[in-house]
């Protein structure tokens, strides 16, 4: 009788992992980086006399909030801004600021975390830039992340 109990409960065992393995699977892949990136080597197209960059500057070490963060922006900027996306005057760039390679964002903007940086170009020259703070305090929020992210785009493009 005990080897059929034991049996049993390393059984139960067994489906409880595969649950939780299965479960872990699904939320890693819904906080995976976005995929739909341009690479930090191609900053600004050329015969644009104005474009927006949206920066998302991540490091190694990557936790549950920076990858929302990264999740959300994307999301919201594809939602928001497609037509602005297409004709190059948006464009949605991540980089890793722990890569040497990077290392000039962290003194060029100024970071000292995670970060979603807008960058401003005139004929592909920085004129100005904001580090979007705010949006940290709003990852709680989905909607008013995506209004906070929504007005600042739209007035770096507006100012055009």
């Amino acid at each position: 009788m005990k080897a059929k109990s034991l049996i049993r409960l390393l059984l139960l065992l067994l489906v409880i992992a595969s649950v939780v393995i299965l479960a872990f699977r699904g939320l890693r892949s819904a906080i995976e980086p976005v995929d739909k990136r341009v690479s930090v080597a191609v900053i600004g197209q050329k015969g644009l006399a104005h474009q927006v960059i949206a920066f998302y500057f991540h490091g190694t070490g990557r936790c549950l909030a920076c990858r929302r963060m990264e999740a959300w922006a994307w999301e919201g900027i594809e939602r928001d801004f497609s037509t602005e996306l297409q004709a190059g005057t948006l464009q949605w760039q991540v980089a890793n600021m722990d890569k040497p390679e990077n290392q000039h964002f962290v003194q060029d903007y100024q970071l000292f975390t995670r970060s979603l940086v807008l960058v401003e170009l005139e004929h592909g020259t920085v004129i100005r830039w904001t580090n979007l703070r705010q949006l940290w305090t709003l990852l709680g929020d989905k909607p008013a992340f995506m209004n906070h992210l929504r007005q600042e785009i739209g007035q770096y493009l507006r100012s055009s």
